[in-house]
């Protein structure tokens, strides 16, 4: 495999929704405005709305604050800014529209496929990139306020009482931030959304407005709804839909029938908790294709379902906020482009916890367990699991697991009994001793026999064949202490209990650890003190040292920095993709991408990631036709340290 045989491919406007800035592609015919924007003038900026953007700027979300153990306290994160920059450097007048101009100068004549109206009362039309839908939306009763210009944002000065709205551009759609000064009717804001083309239906599940296609293929969104308030405090604001029948069914909508909207108009509501008192305060509609998630998060989870769709659940987003929200990735939606779709949310928001894919006479389950909540009941360390069905709806397990945990791996067992288990992690205390095995048809949580091998938390769990009668190695993590371990443990089925098995020759915590051929396990890299991550990699032999198990070093990532915080999945060719990552528990998230060869005991530079990542997810999928796409990276820690809601795709030769 040479260095550039597998390659990352983004899940972008270009190919599925607004195609906002992206350069090279191809579309809709010469009339839909300026082919070259460097040609045509400028809108001149104005004085005036830069004053409102500086007010705009002021607008600071703090970040959560609950308590934690000390061993993982960090420094309390900087504010976020509620304004982040425009991804335009400038529009350009195209009749009574203004379309957006690339920071460099250049865009695709398709960049109008984002529109913004001249006048606040007639809002912004969107169309995709194939020109098979298109919407316009309009704040309701809003005044005729003319657009300006300021720093590459559109802004309109009392486009109602008390409001001023700002457009901004985003790499792959528009977000629109609302300034309220004083308290409004209804604590809401209202918006006219008109169906121009290709709408089959509404779909609003999870807090997003999803506008679907005829094959029930979401093509547009509005995101779920946040506001920061003149204190800092971050609220979720909810979404509603007047006027228009709308599908709130949170099973996955491809392949099944749209409901009818039943008109070409309605209104739809974006309304926040009566509590809210500290004005001013900035709303976020935001206008989205579906490429991306439609939520930011990091320290979430992902999982394969059986029908080849990836679901992530969960996470830490903006403002450090924890998110019960979860999405399904369909490869094939799109034309084969792939689309991501709301599904239920959680009971519990939840970061840092255990996720698996169990069965049960037929019905398959997605539970999860554990983590670090604001909503579980005596947390913030959690007991409670539930577990998700494809009918998209959450529930909860019958009974909790016997101890509070997070930081800590649900493995699904592979004995044929359809089991998954959760060993160790970290509670409000100390660092945890035992395990707990959920079965499926009971919808129960059961102590193992014995404990584990030592106290940890932070550690991996790589599921085994149990041909040498061991289903679980666990490797690595942090002890009691906070000190970094080398040691592993094994789980015996037959008997329920762990048992001892080598140590590596490196301690590691935030690493990867990854099942081969023959019950290989690979761990690869990973942070082995406060200050340092290593390269290092070592491989487990289930018969080394007369059956007990061994390590050995094997050849290590090509670099001279470190590398933890990185993903990590297995090729059907044996192989190993890593990706993403940091070099140092301090360091911002880096773009390198490397394949292992078990086989050849080599690395291969695979392309870079399109966006920088840490603490995200990789996940196998299979082949959708001929498209040879197999690993999708989601979410993550991103550019300027925040939480990413992008995701992009391993193409594998």
């Amino acid at each position: 495999m040479t260095a550039t045989s597998a390659r990352w491919g983004r899940i972008l406007p270009c190919a599925l929704g607004l195609l906002l800035l992206a350069p090279g592609c191809s579309g809709p015919s010469e009339d839909e405005g300026p082919a070259h924007p460097h040609d045509a003038v400028l809108v001149p900026e104005s004085a005036a709305a830069r004053a409102v953007l500086e007010g705009a700027q002021r607008f600071a979300i703090l970040a959560e604050v609950l308590e934690v153990n000390p061993l993982e306290a960090e420094p309390a994160p900087p504010p976020v800014q509620a304004l982040s920059p425009s991804a335009a450097k400038g529009f350009v007048r195209d009749g009574a529209a203004l379309v957006p101009v690339t920071s460099d100068g250049a865009r695709d004549r398709l960049a109008s496929s984002v529109r913004i109206a001249t006048s606040a009362d007639a809002g912004l039309e969107l169309v995709t990139s194939d020109a098979s839908m298109a919407i316009r939306a309009r704040m309701a009763r809003a005044a005729a306020s003319p657009a300006e210009i300021a720093d590459g944002f559109v802004v309109f000065r009392g486009a109602a009482p008390d409001v001023d709205v700002i457009d901004r551009v985003t790499a792959d759609g528009l977000e629109e931030l609302v300034r309220i000064s004083a308290p409004v009717e209804g604590d809401e804001l209202r918006y006219v959304l008109a169906l121009d083309r290709g709408v089959a239906g509404l779909r609003l599940v999870g807090g997003v407005l999803e506008m679907l296609d005829s094959t029930g293929d979401p093509r547009l969104r509005v995101a779920p709804p946040w506001l920061v308030d003149a204190a800092g405090k971050r609220w979720e604001a909810e979404l509603g839909v007047e006027g228009c029948a709308v599908d709130t069914d949170p099973s996955p909508p491809w392949g099944r029938p749209t409901v009818d909207p039943g008109a070409a108009e309605c209104e739809f509501t974006v309304s926040w908790p009566g509590e809210v008192s500290a004005y001013p305060i900035l709303v976020d509609p935001d206008w989205q294709p579906t490429g991306n998630m439609a939520t930011p998060r990091e320290r979430h989870e992902a999982v394969l379902l059986a029908n080849g769709k990836v679901m992530v659940m969960g996470g830490v987003t903006t403002g450090s906020a924890i998110t019960a929200t979860a999405e399904i990735y369909d490869p094939a939606g799109n034309g084969g482009v792939g689309s991501w779709s709301a599904t239920g949310s959680m009971s519990n928001n939840r970061r840092s916890f255990g996720a698996a894919v169990v069965t049960s006479s037929g019905t398959e389950y997605v539970v999860v367990a554990g983590g670090y909540s604001s909503t579980c009941t005596g947390g913030p360390y959690c007991n409670q699991g539930e577990r998700w069905t494809n009918a998209g709806t959450w529930s909860a397990t019958a009974n909790t697991m016997n101890a509070r945990r997070s930081q800590f791996p649900l493995t699904a067992l592979t004995d044929g009994t359809n089991r998954a288990m959760a060993c160790g992690g970290l509670n409000a205390i100390t660092a945890e001793l035992n395990a707990d095995r959920y079965d499926p048809a009971t919808n129960q949580f059961t102590p193992t026999a014995n404990n584990m091998v030592g106290r940890r938390y932070g550690h991996k769990a790589s599921g085994l064949s149990n041909v040498n009668g061991y289903l679980v190695l666990v490797v690595g993590g942090r002890n009691e202490l906070g000190a970094y371990l080398a040691t592993a443990t094994r789980y015996k089925t037959l008997t329920n209990v762990f048992d001892t098995t080598g140590s590596m020759t490196s301690a590691r915590y935030a690493h990867t650890t990854t099942t081969l051929a023959g019950d290989y396990v690979l761990a690869v890299a990973g942070e082995y003190n406060t200050g340092s991550c290593v390269r290092r990699v070592e491989r487990w032999d289930p018969a080394g040292a007369m059956g007990v198990g061994s390590w050995s070093s094997v050849a290590t990532i090509p670099g001279s920095l470190g590398k933890c915080y990185h993903a990590a999945a297995l090729l059907e060719n044996g192989k190993v993709a890593v990706m993403g990552g940091r070099t140092s528990p301090t360091a911002a998230a880096n773009n390198e991408s490397h394949i292992y060869d078990p086989i050849g005991d080599s690395w291969t530079a695979a392309d870079i990631l399109n966006t920088i990542r840490y603490s995200h997810t990789a996940t196998l999928y299979p082949v959708v036709g001929a498209n040879n796409d197999r690993v999708l990276a989601a979410g993550g820690i991103g550019p300027s340290n925040l939480p990413t809601a992008t995701s992009e795709k391993l193409i594998l030769p």
